[in-house]
């Protein structure tokens, strides 16, 4: 049952109120992106490890390392490779996986799928909880 009283903005409300609607704001909106984009950070340093990528290092120093192994990471997939969205991870000229998009799976958890190239493989990567 909803109420007729219009809801105040912003500048209307106490010092309180305003908290409490940003750790809601926080809770329900930005910590599932922060979780999900979490995820394929992870999924994509998962790949450049498997090519000599040292990523416990600092991000800095891992962007050093793709730059010296010439490991491209790009959203535009080579023509020959249809459109699947998601990140496309390259060594110079030859594909090595695609980094597919996040969806939620039947057990309420996030995955993604990286789709090794070279292998003809499909990984099922996560289980992040949303919030």
């Amino acid at each position: 049952m909803s109420s007729d009283k219009p809801t105040k903005d912003r500048f209307s409300i106490s010092q309180d109120e305003l908290e409490s609607r940003m750790q809601m704001q926080d809770k329900r909106h930005d910590e599932p992106i922060r979780n999900t984009v979490g995820l394929i950070d992870k999924a994509i340093r998962h790949v450049i490890k498997s090519l000599g990528v040292d990523t416990n290092l600092s991000d800095e120093m891992v962007q050093q390392q793709q730059i010296a192994l010439n490991i491209i990471i790009t959203e535009h997939p080579p023509e020959e490779m249809g459109s699947l969205s998601g990140f496309y991870i390259n060594a110079g000229e030859i594909p090595i996986a695609i980094v597919c998009d996040p969806y939620l799976a039947n057990d309420g958890l996030v995955y993604l799928d990286i789709m090794w190239i070279k292998g003809e493989r499909l990984e099922r990567f996560g289980g992040v909880k949303l919030s």
